[in-house]
């Protein structure tokens, strides 16, 4: 007599999934109303839950999707678990809390420095969203994540300072909105709000040549910790030599130098200076390197802005004595935070346009 055939085992959907689903939602919300979990807390797994309800996995997964959409549950950033977004009825309505990592520790930055103005602009978008603000900071960021962060009640991450390759790819795969802030996208799958560098850089250099310069130099300057060319330099470098090209001048690469921060001696711009022939105008990513090439400039007998005229990137809030492109860093902060709102993907890129700010720091070409 042949073996009797076991039944299959079915995968998937139970076949009553959507009454059981339903069932299982009821009760969860029953269990919130009577104050099961506090608010923000995490949920058991979904086995747990599971067990608790005697209903399949594919049931209370489909339960808690439903309370995700009513506003009563949310996912964890990193973990897919799943966190009480509410209590006695009262809907988020996306009101969580907004991360936001910084590379550098808080006491290094400028107290007057583009990033005030950042940080009002974020401030400022924390208001408009109802948005409780917590910030991270430290130089271990700049390669790891804040692990126990990203355990919160999140809304969304706002990085801020310059992050290693393989960071940001783990930012990547986070369940929550991530804004790259002040910074360039550089193809990743994440928001990015940053300024319109190579539109700028090619005013810049366009507006030196029309007062007749032709020997201009490029200043960038290299992130020291990522050993690697500040990515707002690579596009604002891009600029200037499309700039370049444009008006015929060859070996434009060529007139391209390195500013080191912290570095008390600047070999590349004593390089700049000692030039043949001179340089007599130059662009600068920004207010450090030309505030560094100036005083070398001064220390080599040469009279700014006569023999050499400068101009830089800037914030227009920030006190410099070149002119150049200045960026509203506060709109940009506060663009970041909205971004949190949009879904993950796709990516965002925003731009922040600048303007032209006149300082007297370059004269026309003799």
């Amino acid at each position: 007599m042949p073996a009797r055939r076991k039944s299959p085992r079915l995968r998937g959907r139970p076949p009553s999934s959507s009454a059981e689903h339903r069932r299982v939602a009821a009760a969860l919300k029953t269990q919130i109303d009577a104050g099961a979990w506090k608010a923000f807390e995490i949920l058991p797994p979904v086995r747990a839950l599971a067990q608790t309800h005697r209903a399949s996995v594919c049931a209370v997964r489909l339960a808690l999707e439903q309370l995700v959409g009513e506003g009563l549950v949310a996912r964890n950033a990193r973990r897919r678990r799943m966190f009480l977004s509410s209590t006695q009825g009262y809907a988020m309505d996306g009101h969580g809390i907004v991360l936001e990592v910084h590379s550098d520790p808080l006491d290094v930055r400028e107290s007057g420095s583009v990033f005030m103005e950042v940080q009002r602009g974020i401030l400022a978008g924390c208001g408009d969203g109802l948005a409780p603000l917590l910030i991270a900071h430290a130089h271990e960021l700049q390669a790891a994540q804040p692990d126990g962060f990203l355990d919160l009640p999140l809304k969304g991450i706002l990085l801020y300072g310059r992050f290693t390759r393989k960071n940001l790819r783990a930012y990547e795969r986070l369940t929550v909105p991530v804004c790259n802030v002040d910074s360039p996208p550089e193809g990743l799958r994440l928001h990015s709000v940053s300024v319109e560098n190579q539109s700028a850089a090619y005013d810049a250099a366009q507006r030196l040549m029309a007062l007749g310069h032709r020997r201009i130099a490029f200043v960038q300057f290299i992130l020291y910790t990522l050993r690697d060319i500040d990515p707002d330099s690579k596009e604002r470098r891009d600029g200037y030599l499309r700039a370049c090209k444009e008006a015929g001048i060859a070996g434009a690469i060529n007139t391209i130098f390195s500013f080191l921060p912290g570095r008390d001696v600047q070999h590349s711009l004593r390089a700049l200076l000692k030039a043949r022939p001179r340089f007599t105008a130059a662009v600068c990513v920004d207010p450090t390197g030309a505030d560094a090439l100036a005083q070398e400039a001064e220390r080599a007998g040469l009279k700014l802005p006569r023999d050499l005229g400068i101009v830089c990137f800037q914030g227009a809030a920030e006190k410099v004595r070149f002119s150049g492109p200045a960026t509203d860093f506060f709109t940009l902060g506060r663009r970041a935070v909205r971004l949190l709102d949009r879904p993950r993907l796709p990516p965002i890129y925003e731009r922040v346009a600048t303007s032209w700010r006149e300082q007297g720091s370059v004269v026309p070409a003799h």
